[in-house]
């Protein structure tokens, strides 16, 4: 009977010990003593998830449309974005917007690590944002791995506009560059200048010949044939005629969303590859066109306009 005892005894002792190990102690707000479960052991992925899960939040971007635009952009908030870049009238959606969210999918795929927004001042005294940004990983080709640098201004023909800084894009020489908006402004493929409507011929007249300075129209084509490479028939209506000279008065511009992507200069010969855009932020892509230039003694002339890819939306455009 007494060893028995003794065993239960013995069994109560080793318990406790097991149970206080278990346990520790701390002060309590009335200076008593709190009894707390060990600490659990953290788990560095789900820190790194969660930081990683962190939303962006300006306070501006209640009343300001940049800040707004960078927050939905760091945010990769995909459905945000395409109700920002829609326009406001459901009418005027003709190139596609509906779309938005299967193009812009890819900006999921982006993870951000520093960033910074900064307001500066242009050479005009106008606010603008300087906005730099760092993203580590990417199955985005518009984003690859590397650090960014943007300007950001309110949008004249959306609701904001930036422009890249860094890296720095290539660029066209100004020699060439009369011929060469021209042709971005419509010349999107080979066929291009075999079916000219008569509101492009403004692009192929302003790169030919002079404001004001009045031409017969043989010589307007034989000019206009020469950039472009290939005999060209032009209605010449918005040309005024006087005793059978034309001249070109003031007009409005169009110009398109693109970026140039790479130079190549050999020789006589320029190659420009340019990517086109749906809209205007240039984040929603369209056809990759290359230009091929060569350069005689009158000038650049077209060579050729070859389409790498069509875009699923044709390139966006506007009117002032």
């Amino acid at each position: 009977m007494k060893r028995a005892a003794l065993f239960a005894l013995s069994l109560c002792l080793i318990l406790s010990c097991f149970l206080f190990s278990c346990t520790r102690t701390q002060p309590s707000p009335e200076g008593g003593q709190t009894q707390t479960s060990a600490p659990e052991v953290s788990n560095p992925a789900s820190e790194q998830a969660e930081e990683t899960e962190k939303e962006v939040v300006f306070s501006e971007a209640e009343q300001d449309d940049r800040y707004l635009f960078l927050q939905l952009f760091l945010n990769r908030d995909v459905d945000g974005l395409c109700d920002f870049l829609r326009p406001t009238d459901r009418s005027l959606w003709e190139n596609g917007e509906e779309r938005y969210e299967e193009l812009l999918a890819p900006l999921e795929t982006l993870k951000f690590a520093d960033y910074k927004v900064e307001k500066v001042a242009d050479n005009y005294g106008r606010e603008l944002l300087d906005f730099s940004f760092e993203v580590q990983e990417s199955e985005w080709d518009l984003f690859e791995i590397g650090e960014y640098r943007y300007t950001v201004d309110v949008g004249m023909m959306s609701r904001v506009w930036w422009d890249q800084k860094t890296p720095e894009r290539p660029k066209v020489d100004d020699a060439l560059y009369p011929l060469f908006d021209a042709c971005t402004n419509f010349c999107w493929d080979e066929t291009a200048l075999d079916e000219i409507e008569d509101w492009e011929e403004v692009f192929i007249l302003e790169s030919a010949i002079d404001p004001e300075t009045p031409y017969s129209r043989e010589e307007i084509e034989r000019r206009a044939s020469g950039l472009f490479g290939r005999d060209l028939s032009l209605s010449l209506e918005f040309l005024q005629e006087t005793d059978g000279l034309y001249v070109m008065g003031g007009h409005g511009g169009t110009n398109t969303s693109h970026t140039v992507l790479d130079v190549k200069e050999e020789g006589d010969t320029t190659q420009v590859l340019v990517r086109f855009f749906a809209e205007d932020t240039r984040l929603v892509e369209s056809h990759l066109v290359r230009y091929r230039f060569v350069k005689g003694e009158d000038g650049f002339s077209l060579a050729d306009a070859e389409q790498l890819e069509k875009g699923e939306l044709d390139p966006y455009r506007w009117t002032i």
